[in-house]
């Protein structure tokens, strides 16, 4: 059985702390600050978002970086999982749309 080591809510800002963060490893500040802005203004989607609708977030982050967007949102799922002491298996970081259900749901349990 899956093992969480953290709440639904800090799981939660573990995974938004993540993508922030690969966002701004990747893109630096203003970069990171650009495409969060974009996305919210000619997407309407926030990183919170990512949460709620993440197979919209997804889906946005491909067309804006193409295959790049791909590989941050894999380093942010790989992060994320670290910091709550989850492995990963293949299946799991192949989509970041299932790997935000799958810990939302396990939280729901």
């Amino acid at each position: 059985m899956m093992r969480y080591q953290c709440s639904r809510k800090g799981c939660s800002k573990i995974i938004i702390d993540s993508l922030a963060r690969v966002l701004e490893e990747t893109l630096g500040k203003v970069g990171m600050e650009m495409v969060l802005n974009y996305l919210q203004n000619k997407h309407q989607i926030k990183l919170e978002d990512a949460l709620e609708k993440p197979q919209l977030f997804e889906e946005t982050l491909r067309k804006l970086f193409g295959s790049y967007g791909e590989l941050i949102l894999r380093e942010a799922v790989k992060l994320s999982s670290s910091e709550m002491r989850y492995s990963l298996d293949e299946t799991e970081t192949s989509s970041f749309t299932n790997y935000i259900r799958k810990v939302i749901a396990h939280q729901e349990k």
